[in-house]
Order: structure tokens, then C-alpha cells, then sequence
């Protein structure tokens, strides 16, 4: 075969090859939301400099603010088993978080600076009175450091659900992370990494191996939520997934908590799914760094207790919250 039909037949498969994983990235955006559990009429937006976010406000009574995780079709659903309980005596506020469920998801890199400021201003401008705040997972860290603020007057008590790590948030990037990035936001192949990460299966086996100590609690409602929270808006999602693997939404906690004990006057509790040993190991890193914090075990749960048993965490924030 000539170097011209050779070069040929090259464009011609690169071009088949694109135009499949074009069609495949098309279905799963339509796929993805064909039980249309995320509904976008009659919502509540608060318009923050970065983008629309969602949010759902119910109940009476002193606020508190539920915050979302940063997994793959994460939303203000993490906390759908808990809300209705805790509105029956508090004014209870869910958001999706910028990048998340039904919040605008615009294309640019995330940090948690950026979700500092989202969260200072939601609180001040939104709910315009001190807020307890209930966070999980990665979003402790900009929820600590927006606490540690002298000007974070409107933060009241702060429950942490399983908090990342502190050693791995602070970790550096590697020097390929800009390109990962990159690679990620571009509109078909980036897309189609996105949709591999975020395929059902993957959603399935995180619920059965990291969010839940055990999969007999699991129902598809959970599973058809978050995979259609993961490709909401045709799957723009992707702009937040390509800054959290790489590295753009790491942060050194250990200043933050320095300040913390010098201008927080609440007091911070991490709930932990004592099933994971990694959590209670966690939490106690953290009591190393700031000896004020408690610690109060979910027993049977692993990274998501509020959604496992959502009986057990509402009490033990309503005992927290009443104190």
C-alpha cells in the first residue's frame, strides 16, 4: 500500500473513530436523563459572581446549611434522607454546589478559594444570619477555611462528615496535571474520559465499596440520581471532575486551622462511618491539629452515613445542634 493510501485509511479510521465516540457521548447525554429526577422548573438560583446555584430552603428556626461531597454525581440529593427531619425544628438550606447537579457548571478551574467565597456570600447574602454548617467529604476543606475568616461572623457550629484527608489535600500538583486538564475539557474525547468515569458501573461500585458499609441498603433510586447528576447539562460536570483529579482543588489545611482556633467561636464535631478505619484515622488527624474538635461514630456506615442511616446521623446532629 502507497504512503497516500496509507495516510488515507489513518484519516479515514481517525475519522470513523471520532465520529462513534461523538454519537456514543450523544447517547449517554440523552440516556442519562431519561428519568428526569432533576426537574429545573419552579427552582430557587442565587446569583453568585461565578454562576447560578441552586438552592431549596424549608422548616423554621435557626439555620442550617447542608453541603455536598465532591464525588461523581454529587448533589444536594446526599442530603434528601435528612432534610425533611431536621426542617421539622430548623430552617434547613440544600444547595448543589457551582459545577454540581442543578447549579450552573460554567468552564473554568475550580479551587476551594473560589468555593470559599461562594459559601461566605451565600451565607451573607441568602440566609443573612449566623448558619450552622453540615459538610462531607472534600468539602470540609473550603468550609473550614471559610469558617477561620475574621470576617466569618454568620458561622455557627460545623459538622464535618468524613473529611478528606489533610495529607492528601495537600498534596502538590504533578507537573502533568495542567495537561490532564486540558485534556479533559476538550468536547469529544475529554467528554468521552468523563463518561467512562462517570458510567453507571463506576457510580454502582462506589456506592458498594466506598459510600456504604454495605450494599443490601443500596436502592436504584440512589444509583439513577446520581447518574444523571453526573451528566446533567450535557455532561459539563466534567469541567469540576477535571480540576479535582488534578489537583487544582487541593489546599493546605494546616494554616486554616491554625486560624481557625484563633477566630472561630463555634465548635467543630466530625461525624465519622466508623465501618472505614481510614475515616477514624481522619478525624483523629485532624483532633491532632485542633484538640477542640469531637468526634462521634455512625456505626454500620462507611462515606456517606446520611444516606446508609439517615435515622442515626439526623439524631445525632439534632443533639449537636440543640446544645
Amino acid at each position: 500500500m502507497s504512503s497516500k493510501n496509507k495516510l488515507k485509511s489513518t484519516l479515514l479510521f481517525a475519522g470513523a473513530t471520532t465520529l462513534a465516540i461523538h454519537l456514543f457521548n450523544k447517547y449517554i447525554a440523552q440516556s442519562a436523563l431519561l428519568n428526569q429526577i432533576f426537574k429545573k422548573e419552579n427552582n430557587t438560583y442565587y446569583d453568585s459572581v461565578f454562576g447560578k446555584i441552586y438552592y431549596k430552603k424549608e422548616g423554621s428556626g435557626s439555620p442550617v446549611l447542608l453541603i455536598h461531597d465532591f464525588n461523581l454525581g454529587s448533589s444536594s440529593y446526599e442530603w434528601a434522607k435528612v432534610q425533611d427531619a431536621l426542617s421539622e425544628t430548623h430552617t434547613v438550606y440544600t444547595i448543589d454546589l457551582l459545577g454540581c447537579g442543578r447549579s450552573d457548571k460554567p468552564q473554568m478551574t475550580y479551587t476551594n478559594y473560589i468555593y470559599v467565597k461562594l459559601l461566605t456570600d451565600f451565607i451573607n447574602h441568602v440566609i443573612g444570619e449566623k448558619t450552622d454548617l453540615i459538610v462531607t467529604g472534600e468539602s470540609s476543606a473550603f468550609a473550614l477555611m471559610a469558617s477561620s475568616l475574621k470576617s466569618s461572623e454568620n458561622f455557627g457550629d460545623l459538622i464535618l462528615v468524613n473529611p478528606a484527608s489533610i495529607l492528601r489535600l495537600s498534596k502538590s500538583q504533578a507537573k502533568y496535571s495542567k495537561y490532564l486538564k486540558k485534556l479533559i475539557c476538550t468536547p469529544i474525547f475529554g467528554t468521552f474520559i468523563y463518561n467512562l468515569a462517570a458510567s453507571r458501573k463506576n457510580i454502582t461500585s462506589s456506592f458498594k465499596n466506598k459510600y456504604y458499609e454495605s450494599g443490601s441498603k443500596l436502592t436504584e433510586r440512589e444509583i439513577d440520581t446520581y447518574y444523571e447528576a453526573a451528566h446533567l447539562d450535557q455532561n459539563k460536570s466534567k469541567y469540576l471532575f477535571s480540576s479535582i483529579i488534578s489537583g487544582y482543588m487541593n489546599v493546605n489545611l494546616l494554616f486554616g486551622l491554625q486560624q481557625l482556633e484563633q477566630n472561630y467561636n463555634g465548635q467543630v464535631t466530625i461525624l465519622v462511618g466508623d465501618s472505614n478505619p481510614e475515616n477514624i484515622t481522619t478525624a483523629e488527624a485532624y483532633q491532632n491539629k485542633l484538640n477542640s474538635i469531637n468526634i462521634k461514630g455512625i456505626p454500620d456506615t462507611k462515606h456517606l452515613p446520611q444516606l446508609e442511616n439517615p435515622q442515626a446521623v439526623t439524631s445525632v446532629i439534632e443533639e449537636l445542634l440543640d446544645k
